[in-house]
């Protein structure tokens, strides 16, 4: 097999060199050399084939040295002929313009001159003929980084190729793609992130015939501002193309101001055609100047001018350029622009070098610090602060926190030895430009496709090197997927002019969210008159700590801290003192004492160090204006060792609130055993029971506003003492919430710190709980009907008969007033324009459901639908599932095209690996809610499982798919929606699962009380329809009948799981 393989790759070899022996015309390339070589490296797998070496002279082929075929790493030899140089590399060359002129004609891969870099703002256009392959983007990556702004035009890009997939560091990426259903086409911008770039949504369009137009308006620092277009015309769309341009270039020209318009309308001004003609009257009735005058496009056969630069203002273009680039088909239109470009700035991150760290060394030299001297100080801030800085003094002695400058090497895999045969590709390309040699073109082809070949190899072999050193460590393996797969929405922000004053703009807009949401939500209350009368704000300063109270802190043993330092995850970024899980863990043999000393100390003392408080908040860009705090996601980072104070906590206060049955049955958030799945199992089979009963189930989801920022400390510590925590742990959390502090940081500048005056804090171990609890008793407001809530996700529903529905609206908007007012008295803003609407039923019922009277919250109507997402799954009013499977298909599609992109890097466990992490995560999310969904869906999902099976085995589209995944040990989706199910059964079974589902399966033994053969199986509740037979409580039960009693008598779940597996594999 590896022999004929060899064979084939030889033939095409010789048929190439042939091929060119057959032109006849070496005598007439002025030869300068008496012999030239021909040899090239050839790929076959993870090794190299070294081919034979050809001698030619001026007469033909004077010998043909066949040497042995070997598996080695050959050299990469470079082709020479006619009058290249023997080492070819990054050189000007003259070549004749247009008018006949000598100009001098850099590569474009040639930075631009320093002078006009420094003063003047570059911008460039590349037709790129698509940049869907990750080789074509690490070549155009290389050209980008010369110039300020980059536009490309025919991208060929669709959505499964996201824009993380593309970003450059230290470039904003603006994009506009032809459309899901359209191949072709399509446009980019990279713009430096030094500027302010903003897209014209209004005026940037893809036409019926395609044509694009992106336009953008760049702000330079100390000047005007000046408008972008970047323009794509495909060959075949009609010249009334120019009619939409001019709709565009009207509406621009009353800006007052510059005007640029770049990028490929395949019109030749160069020719006389009547495209060309058309634009030329174009630009002379809007009054543009087109600065481009040397070809743009060469082949063989022909020369144009079809990418075109077009202004209003020709004394702002200091130079317009047309250089030769080996990249496309097209050449590359650069311009250098009299506008002063800021400075560029380089970005920096303040960490701890860990170079010259060593374990044992950190040990040994924190076994002689005075920790003891801790305990001289009886203030607990003080005894902290003590710790902080003798622990930090040693720990910045081995591991000191430095300034970094961020060096990023986009393509660290682009060794010389690819740099030199790129050198080589673009030196052929300007002899076939200069000659039209033929020759020259077919070699100039066949060096472009070896550079791809060689960056496709070297990123193969240099990521999985990187695979193989991390020696099967988790964290290790995602920080590689993550940066060849990055994450669409982890984008931090850009770099900016003024980092220090946006940090501290952002601080001040964080730190009153909550404030402002209370402050709307009071209004509200006064605006619909809602009055909630509750007892809400007794004030607990009157409450004496002798009263009888259920929950009490008590101390932590030095094993309770050291469990936890050991379960802290290594991937979590430090807080502001820049102390990591590493370095904790590091250290626990000696800190731990200390460090359970202060934990009792904060339970005693009924105080939670200040220095425990200092939260830093790094703003992560969502979209649109990256300068704008409302388009940012707030992440906060904690000091990690108030995350063990915190857990500590945690662990007595939870085991107080299970054993007490504090939280609500129907509240599925922070609490053991509940999940999304089995809060929206119980609520689905519900809604299913309706149907069975015809009945038709109104739904309506609440949607709040800031919440968990929008906390009131004071109600929240009521709560608590009413739920029977004492004075003294009250006093606890009070001192927990309060005095908090935090700092934002953007780049390497951070705020002014300013204080939290309410809300629970982002980041926490305690605020999810403390939230949970704060909206605990909002389930019990509605009387008419049925609440569930999942943290802050509370809906409220209600079934009745089609002929009583406008009293089941009824209804539903008297509980909706009164959420509405217990939440604005506890300062949660509700909101009514995300708040959903839904009638669940059977066909038959929905369809004749007469005119209802409104739904309204806050004096706004809700408008019912008919799909909603509810914790993730796309309920319908059919509960069929059609919506969420396909958006399950596409979601998975486009993921599975993105690692498509990139599998020839992983090997195949790592693809395995990844299938689990990112397709059958989302594939099977929730998958017993859904599972009785129809077999035409299930047959979609198992497309997706056989693509998947496909790009791991590298199977073909039309190869046969069962015996690869039974090689994987995959279960096909049908058995694996099975064995998903009867896990669940297996759980409620034994009480693995909230209450709420357990009751839903019952043995018959138990009903009637007689031995009979059948009495160790579940009884099957009575349907009356086929809905009510889709139901959990249903197919659960049937389903776990038909399993062998050895399967069924086995109580651990990972052994029943095992079985069940198996048993479905072997069926």
């Amino acid at each position: 097999m590896m022999a004929g393989h060899v064979a084939a790759r030889l033939l095409t070899y010789i048929f190439f060199v042939t091929s060119i022996l057959s032109l006849g015309q070496f005598y007439h390339l002025g030869l300068t050399t008496s012999s030239y070589i021909v040899a090239r490296r050839f790929s076959l797998g993870h090794q190299r084939v070294k081919l034979p070496i050809l001698k030619w002279s001026k007469h033909g082929v004077t010998t043909i040295s066949l040497p042995d075929v070997r598996y080695a790493v050959g050299e990469v030899f470079a082709l020479r002929c006619g009058d290249i140089h023997p080492h070819p590399g990054p050189r000007s060359t003259l070549k004749s313009s247009v008018n006949g002129t000598r100009t001098q004609a850099n590569k474009c891969s040639i930075t631009q001159d320093s002078r006009n870099r420094n003063h003047y703002l570059t911008v460039a256009h590349l037709n790129v003929r698509s940049m869907a392959s990750r080789e074509n983007f690490h070549l155009i990556e290389q050209i980008v980084v010369n110039y300020d702004i980059f536009t490309i035009s025919e991208t060929w890009l669709d959505p499964s190729v996201y824009d993380s997939d593309l970003n450059i560091p230290g470039y904003i990426l603006i994009r506009q793609d032809r459309g899901p259903q359209k191949k072709g086409g399509g446009l980019i911008v990279y713009a430096k992130s030094k500027f302010k770039v903003s897209v014209l949504d209004t005026w940037s369009s893809v036409s019926e015939y395609n044509f694009q137009q992106l336009w953008l308006k760049v702000q330079c620092r100390k000047f005007r501002s000046f408008l972008l277009c970047t323009v794509y015309r495909p060959p075949d769309a009609p010249i009334s193309f120019l009619e939409d341009l001019t709709k565009t270039v009207v509406e621009s020209l009353l800006q007052g101001v510059t005007v640029v318009l770049l990028g490929d309308l395949n019109c030749d001004v160069l020719g006389n055609g009547p495209d060309g003609r058309a634009l030329n009257d174009f630009c002379l009735r809007f009054n543009l100047a087109q600065m481009v005058k040397s070809p743009t496009r060469v082949t063989e056969t022909s020369k144009s001018i079809i990418d075109v630069v077009l202004t209003t203002n020709e004394s702002i273009i200091s130079s317009c350029d047309v250089k030769v680039c080996a990249v496309s088909d097209h050449n590359l239109v650069c311009m250098s622009m009299k506008l002063k470009t800021p400075r560029s700035r380089y970005a920096y991150t303040t960490t701890r070098s860990y170079k010259h760290y060593d374990t044992n060394k950190f040990l040994s030299d924190l076994e002689c610090v005075p920790f003891h001297m801790v305990e001289f100080f009886n203030d607990l801030d003080d005894r902290v602060y003590a710790f902080n800085c003798l622990f930090l003094e040693a720990l910045n002695d081995h591991a000191p926190i430095k300034r970094i400058k961020i060096k990023s090497k986009p393509n660290p895999f682009i060794s010389p030895e690819i740099k030199h045969l790129m050198n080589t590709r673009d030196t052929w390309h300007k002899s076939a430009i200069k000659s039209g040699d033929k020759l020259h073109w077919n070699a100039y082809r066949f060096f472009r496709q070896e550079v791809k070949r060689e960056i496709r190899l070297a990123e193969m072999e240099h990521v999985r090197s990187e695979l193989r050193n991390t020696n099967g460590n988790t964290n290790s393996i995602w920080k590689i997927i993550n940066r060849v797969i990055p994450n669409n929405n982890s984008s931090s922000l850009m770099t900016v002019e003024d980092s220090y004053a946006l940090a501290n703009n952002f601080n001040e807009f964080y730190t009153n969210v909550g404030p402002t949401a209370a402050k709307k939500a009071s209004a509200l209350a006064s605006e619909h008159g809602l009055i909630f009368h509750d007892d809400i704000n007794q004030h607990l300063t009157s409450i004496s700590d002798e009263d009888s109270a259920k929950f009490r802190f008590h101390s932590v043993t030095e094993e309770d801290v050291l469990k936890i330092i050991k379960n802290l995850p290594s991937n979590k970024a430090p807080g502001y003192d820049k102390v990591t899980a590493r370095a904790l863990k590091a250290s626990s043999p000696v800190t731990v004492p200390i460090i359970a000393n202060l934990i009792n100390g904060s339970f005693s003392h009924n105080t939670f160090p200040n220095a425990w408080k200092m939260a830093e908040v790094i703003p992560i860009q969502k979209s649109g204006d990256y300068e704008d705090p409302a388009n940012t996601r707030p992440v906060s980072l904690l000091p990690i060792v108030s995350k063990v104070c915190e857990r500590s906590a945690l662990s007595q206060f939870r085991d107080f609130l299970d054993s007490n049955g504090i939280i609500h049955h129907s509240q599925s958030g922070n609490r053991k055993l509940h999940s999304t799945e089995t809060a929206l199992l119980h609520y689905t089979d519900e809604l299913l029971k309706n149907m069975d009963d015809k009945k038709i189930s109104v739904i309506v989801l609440l949607d709040m506003s800031k919440a968990f920022d929008s906390i009131r400390h004071d109600l929240l510590i009521n709560k608590l003492y009413k739920l029977g925590v004492s004075f003294a742990a009250c006093s606890w959390f009070l001192s927990y919430l309060s005095q908090r502090m935090q700092v934002v940081k953007i780049e390497d500048s951070l705020s002014e710190p300013l204080p939290l005056k309410a809300g629970v804090p982002q980041g926490s171990i305690l605020g999810p709980v403390l939230f949970t609890l704060y909206v605990n008793d909002l389930l019990q407001v509605p009387k008419r009907c049925r609440a569930l809530g999942y943290v802050d996700d509370t809906k409220v529903f209600m079934a009745l008969p089609s002929s009583q529905l406008p009293e089941a609206v009824t209804a539903v908007n008297q509980d909706l007033r009164d959420i509405s007012s217990w939440c604005c008295a506890h300062s949660l803003l509700i909101n009514p324009d995300k708040t959903k609407l839904i009638f669940v039923g059977v066909p038959q019922l929905t369809r004749s459901i007469s005119t209802l009277p409104p739904v309204m919250l806050l004096g706004k109507e809700v408008k019912p639908s008919t799909v909603t997402k509810d914790l993730g799954v796309h309920i319908d009013c059919h509960l069929n599932y059609n919506e969420h499977i396909a958006k399950s298909v596409s979601t998975c599609t486009y993921m599975l095209r993105r690692v498509n992109r990139i599998k020839h890097l992983l090997d195949r466990k790592t693809l395995v690996f990844l299938m689990n992490a990112f397709i059958f995560s989302r594939l099977y999310y929730c998958s017993t809610v859904w599972s009785n969904t129809t077999k035409e869906n299930i047959k979609k999902l198992q497309l997706i499982q056989n693509f998947a099976c496909r790009i791991v085995l590298g199977l073909k589209k039309y190869d046969h798919i069962t015996e690869g995944l039974k090689s994987l040990n995959w279960l096909n989706v049908n058995d694996r929606l099975l064995l998903n199910d009867l896990l669940m059964v297996h759980k409620c079974i034994h009480n693995l699962i909230p209450s709420y589902l357990t009751g839903k399966f019952t043995q018959r033994s138990k009903i009637h009380g007689r031995n009979t053969r059948g009495s160790g199986e579940l009884d099957l509740p009575s349907c009356r329809l086929r809905t009510g037979q889709r139901s959990f409580a249903f197919r659960g039960a049937k389903l776990y009948n038909n399993l062998p009693n050895e399967i069924k008598q086995t109580f651990d779940i990972k052994k029943f799981k095992a079985k069940v597996r198996n048993y479905l594999l072997n069926l």
